[in-house]
């Protein structure tokens, strides 16, 4: 393959509100804590590390780094059981679509564990459409740092330029554009406004909806 489009997960291919969101408000209340909307922007797309850095710091939380992120870890994982989480509208359809081309390699680059990665494409019988599971962990620098993209495409062995990165927060597009990709932003409307994709985003969408094959093509070649 000489082209591949690169996914997020959370926020993009499913809803946060059950899975990062829902965990960190039960750490929270585990440590009799409230959710802060504006604290939470703050981490948006960032690996699990990140978010426990931030969350320890804003909320004053009394545990380590190290049981922060063994919390957060545990009830993402537990919090795919969920039986109301679905993937967005649209998802599993763009992702047989391009699947189906034969024009693109895939993968899922995200800042969640591996582990929570797998359960996702298991509960929602994905995996076998992609050629790669990336995670925040395997790389030194999370997102916004270009990394995790730059991992992706060196193990496809597609050149960045000719790489399609999906994501529904900034931090996540500036981490595509720092690795020299197209950027397609499908804001995450819990947090953010088209206009903050300004300066980020090759192209913003509302949804998965709106994007198809020949869409990310006409991407790639602009």
């Amino acid at each position: 393959m000489t082209k591949a489009v690169l996914f997020d997960m959370d926020g993009l291919m499913l809803n946060t509100k059950l899975t990062w969101k829902e965990a960190e408000k039960q750490m929270l209340s585990d440590l009799h804590k409230e959710y802060d909307l504006e604290i939470a922007k703050k981490y948006q797309g960032m690996r699990v590390s990140g978010v426990v850095e931030v969350m320890i710091r804003e909320y004053n939380l009394p545990i380590s780094q190290e049981e922060g992120e063994k919390i957060l870890t545990k009830k993402m994982v537990d919090n795919y059981d969920n039986p109301k989480l679905s993937l967005f509208d649209g998802c599993k359809e763009l992702v047989q679509n391009l699947f189906e081309s034969r024009e693109f390699a895939m993968a899922i680059a995200s800042s969640s564990p591996q582990v929570v990665i797998e359960k996702m494409a298991r509960r929602f019988g994905i995996g076998e459409f992609f050629d790669l599971f990336i995670s925040g962990e395997e790389v030194v620098n999370g997102k916004p740092a270009p990394d995790i993209y730059l991992k992706a495409a060196e193990i496809l062995k597609v050149e960045p330029k000719n790489c399609a990165v999906l994501e529904d927060a900034p931090n996540g597009g500036i981490s595509g554009k720092n690795a020299g990709m197209k950027v397609i932003a499908i804001y995450n409307k819990t947090f953010y406004k088209p206009e903050d994709f300004n300066g980020i985003a090759n192209l913003i969408v509302d949804s998965l909806r709106d994007l198809n094959t020949n869409a990310i093509n006409n991407v790639l070649s602009s």
